[in-house]
């Protein structure tokens, strides 16, 4: 049985989509915070609205099209190995399951966020 080949998989470059989400998400909580102690916006502005609004969208999409190839990735190594006599193979290929599953949590949570957003922004118009 042949090994599966992941030439074009880059490590760094599959990584960044989580550090940007995670960024976005850090600098939005003071805005969060203080939105929910005073009941008004910190910086009342249209524009941070719709770039608010705008980078949910990107980073849900990117959150999909991540759990998509977590989930995707899994499976198709662990058919690859299906017949291997090592059996910790599957055990590590089972525990990504999980990793998948956050990344699909993240991914909802970034689809509410977003539907909030577009409620702030629809207030405006």
């Amino acid at each position: 049985m042949s090994q599966p080949r992941y030439d074009g998989y880059d490590q760094p470059r599959s990584s960044k989509v989580p550090i940007i989400n995670l960024a976005a998400r850090v600098l939005q909580i003071p805005l969060a915070v203080y939105y929910l102690r005073a009941g008004k916006r910190l910086i009342d502005h249209y524009y941070l609205r719709s770039v608010d609004f705008y980078a949910d969208k990107i980073l849900s999409l990117l959150l999909g099209v991540g759990v998509g190839a977590a989930f995707g990735a899994t499976r198709d190594l662990n058919r690859a190995y299906e017949g291997g006599s090592e059996p910790t193979i599957h055990d590590f290929f089972d525990l990504s399951y999980v990793a998948a599953v956050a990344i699909l949590i993240a991914c909802l949570g970034c689809t509410i966020s977003s539907n909030f957003s577009s409620l702030a922004l629809s207030k405006d118009e």
